[in-house]
């Protein structure tokens, strides 16, 4: 039997990025997102494939579209806007395929923008589970944003950015921890599944290789 591919499209390794590979792939993390690296797979016990992202800090100076197309063909293109001219931007383009929100940003997902990225036919809204190392506050955050994604029927992806493996999250700890919190259960595990799943189809950087065996 298989179970879903659940991915993690932010990982931030600061040690060896093999040992934080194989540890997610024990979890059942098979697609993982790091800073400019070599899209391809990594085999063996560490059965995965690693997916290359460029992320885009932005504000109303930023020239968004010449940093897009510095951006190579085989990246996922993640913008975090620090205003709403540069969210705005971000939502009207289709090379980018996810906007990253953070719990301290100015910038809050609203319904307007967000139907922008359901009218353009793609990209998702990145969440990191970082910031509830630091505070379990963030739970709010963390709720109303996917409450705001649900609504307007825009997916949403869940990333840990993760620096070792004991930072990594296993899948069903998050299913449980969106269902606790009101998400509805089919919701949550697409933001492990076929959300990030989309996200790097799009690009066509989907591998076939990579197999999800059940333990």
């Amino acid at each position: 039997m298989t179970s879903p591919c659940f991915a993690d499209l932010s990982v931030r390794p600061k040690g060896g990025t093999e040992s934080l590979v194989k540890a997610a792939s024990k979890l059942g993390i098979k697609v993982l997102g790091l800073e400019g690296t070599i899209t391809g797979s990594l085999n063996g016990s560490a059965e995965a494939t690693i997916i290359k992202r460029v992320t885009i800090e932005a504000d109303k100076g930023t020239d968004i579209e010449g940093a897009l197309r510095k951006a190579d063909r085989e990246s996922i293109v993640v913008v975090v806007p620090f205003d709403y001219v540069a969210y705005r931007r971000a939502a009207k383009s289709s090379r980018v395929d996810m906007i990253r929100f953070m719990p301290d940003s100015e910038v809050k997902p609203d319904s307007e923008t967000l139907n922008l990225m359901v009218q353009r036919g793609g990209g998702a809204v990145e969440i990191p589970l970082r910031p509830l190392l630091r505070s379990v506050s963030e739970l709010r955050f963390l709720y109303d944003t996917l409450r705001r994604c649900y609504r307007v029927g825009l997916r949403a992806v869940i990333v840990s950015d993760a620096e070792s493996a004991a930072e990594l999250w296993h899948p069903l700890e998050v299913i449980g921890l969106l269902t606790t919190l009101g998400v509805p259960k089919d919701y949550a595990i697409s933001t492990l599944t076929s959300s990030p799943g989309f996200v790097v189809s799009r690009r066509g950087l989907w591998n076939q290789r990579v197999t999800c065996k059940r333990a």
